[in-house]
């Protein structure tokens, strides 16, 4: 045993002393190079990347004074930053920003959800990490101090840090930066905006502009209305109709469970993609486009919480209905559970009150949830019913076989892995949405009612189908394939009152007033401004032409009361960082090269 420790303290001390060589610190800064180009992809951006790590290395210099430790650790966490945010961008389809440690530190929800769901990425991310600690750590004792005083290394820090401010690459209030391949720069980009700690937001200044129309008054009551049926909105985690992409050659049966009794596929355009799905539960539940909020998308449920007084749940509420959540996940995840109580709903059923031995189940452990819950309300509670629910089956990531003994119709999709994977998924996630469907059916339902199901965002594994449909830079314009689903609205045991539009693809902010006529209710002076704006805008929002008659909405809300961003929130605690840039400036209008039928 001895032996063979002292062979592997033999083994290290070689490593470390070619490492700390002259020949070994070229290499290691070769490699850390390669790192950044493969990461960043992106030459105009080397400029910065140099300056901030110059930065780095001069501020660890101040304080150790150990320009080979120095040098090492300033790889090492460069790596680690570009580990942690290509492995969120290809999940998330989000870069890493220096928020994401704030919101979250304090969210231990999403530890559990990150383990139980990429647990190969956060392996990696640790291991990685932990390698570089230890070798740092080894290397700071066997590395000398230099004679240098503390005073010139930090002037050279200074001049550093003043050439990262002029070299910073992202133009101002560009929200696509983090969307893009800049999996190095991204955070140390994101740095610049902890100044919004101390400034007044600029989109609440655009909320606070005056304006001559009247402040919304919104519903007040309505539960004599003579139609009340019950109400069911489903989320179909990650669900895209195969035909978005011709490349897909899916059967024809699995696409058309996405057609609605009109035959047609009806597109949905979100504002996130490959996750994220609780920004578009915030927008459907809002009627509030996430685009509007720039890179602070990924945020809303913090931000958004107790200052939102006009939403779905809200209204229906009014209209005399329960409300309620059925979540796969636990009630404090991303803030969301809070975030949806804050909105009206009564009732919150999230994995630990409907007992999901994991944060993953096939979707019919949720659909059984949701049919109890139903048959209980219906036998004990004189009210219509809203229920929300989400469902999981066709999460990323698609490395590896879900419920790998149930063999669905179809399969093999296809010759790619995780497209098979992921259409493997979809089709079991469909299935067991129309066994729901059967099962409703067979309920006492005296109201009738509406349901609604809907896409949150597209999965991971179609980014290079979106890419060859509208290049590179896919996620970088709003009106992209890649932020394109479905809804669909059915009526059960009563009827729809208007049939669905169609349009090219309608925003997910208009979800809430058309699910509202669809089943016959009031609809207020909010709602009956939106679905006007759906129709000038031809199913558009924040890409409307007429973008100033949305701006118009929007301060009619503030002016109302309705959303009170100017009164608290961004003012006060750290998350008041994340309202300052000013709302996003709209993409090009640019038409995809492939859409939905």
């Amino acid at each position: 045993m001895q032996s063979i420790f002292s062979r592997v303290l033999f083994w290290l001390r070689t490593f470390l002393d070619k490492i700390l060589s002259p020949w070994g610190l070229a290499y290691l800064s070769i490699i850390g190079a390669a790192v950044v180009i493969y990461g960043e992809r992106d030459f105009t951006t080397a400029p910065f990347v140099l300056a901030v790590f110059c930065a780095i290395w001069m501020a660890l210099l101040v304080v150790t004074k150990r320009p080979r430790f120095s040098l090492v650790t300033c790889w090492v966490l460069i790596t680690v930053i570009t580990v942690i945010c290509t492995m969120k961008l290809h999940y998330m389809g989000l870069g890493l920003h220096v928020y994401d440690f704030y919101f979250y530190e304090r969210n231990s929800e999403i530890y559990r959800f990150l383990i139980d769901a990429y647990l190969p990425a956060v392996l990696v991310s640790l291991a990685t990490l932990a390698v570089g600690i230890v070798v740092c750590i080894l290397i700071y004792r066997r590395d000398a101090t230099i004679k240098t005083s503390r005073a010139v290394l930090a002037g050279l820090f200074l001049v550093a840090v003043v050439v990262v401010g002029v070299t910073d690459p992202r133009p101002a209030h560009d929200q696509f930066y983090h969307l893009s391949a800049h999996r190095t720069s991204s955070f140390f980009v994101s740095l610049s905006d902890l100044r919004f700690l101390v400034d007044t937001p600029a989109f609440v200044k655009r909320l606070s502009a005056s304006t001559s129309q009247a402040g919304y008054r919104g519903l007040e009551e309505c539960s004599s209305a003579k139609s009340r049926p019950d109400i069911v909105a489903v989320l179909m985690e990650s669900a895209v109709p195969p035909s978005t992409y011709p490349a897909i050659k899916a059967d024809a049966a699995l696409n058309d469970r996405f057609r609605s009794a009109d035959g047609v596929i009806h597109p949905l355009q979100v504002a996130t993609f490959a996750g994220g799905t609780w920004i578009t539960t915030a927008s459907l539940m809002t009627s509030l486009p996430a685009a509007e909020f720039g890179w602070l998308r990924p945020y809303l449920p913090v931000y958004l919480k107790g200052h939102v007084h006009h939403s779905l749940p809200e209204l229906l509420r009014k209209c005399g209905y329960k409300t309620v959540v059925i979540s796969p996940l636990d009630y404090h995840f991303v803030n969301e559970g809070t975030f949806l109580t804050s909105l009206g709903f009564e009732d919150y059923l999230d994995a630990e009150r409907i007992r999901a031995p994991s944060e993953h189940e096939r979707d019919t452990f949720y659909f059984k949830a949701a049919l109890d819950y139903i048959r209980q309300h219906r036998a004990k509670d004189g009210r219509p019913l809203f229920l929300f629910m989400m469902t999981m089956a066709a999460h990323g990531p698609y490395s590896y076989r879900f419920k790998p003994d149930i063999k669905v119709p179809g399969e093999p999709f296809s010759n790619h892995q995780e497209i098979n994977e992921y259409l493997r998924r979809l089709t079991m996630q469909q299935m067991d949405f129309a066994t729901f469907k059967r099962d409703l059916a067979k309920l006492d339902d005296k109201r009738g009612t509406i349901y609604l199901d809907f896409g949150d965002h597209q999965p991971s594994a179609t980014l290079p189908l979106a890419k060859a449909a509208d290049g590179e830079k896919a996620l970088t314009h709003w009106d992209s394939i890649a932020y394109r689903t479905y809804y669909r609205i059915e009526a059960m045991h009563t009827s729809l009152a208007p049939t669905l539009p169609k349009y090219k693809s309608m925003a997910v902010s208009y979800l809430a007033p058309a699910h509202i006529q669809a089943a016959g209710l009031p609809i207020d002076d909010v709602y009956a401004e939106l679905l006007s704006l759906r129709k000038e805008c031809h199913g558009t929002f924040f890409l409307c032409p007429d973008h100033a008659r949305v701006e118009r909405h929007l301060q009619r809300l503030a002016k109302g009361h309705l959303l009170d961003l100017d009164t608290g929130a961004p003012t006060q605690g750290p998350l008041a960082a994340l309202a300052g840039p000013a709302m996003a400036q709209r993409a090009p209008n640019s038409e995809p090269d492939s859409a939905l039928p």
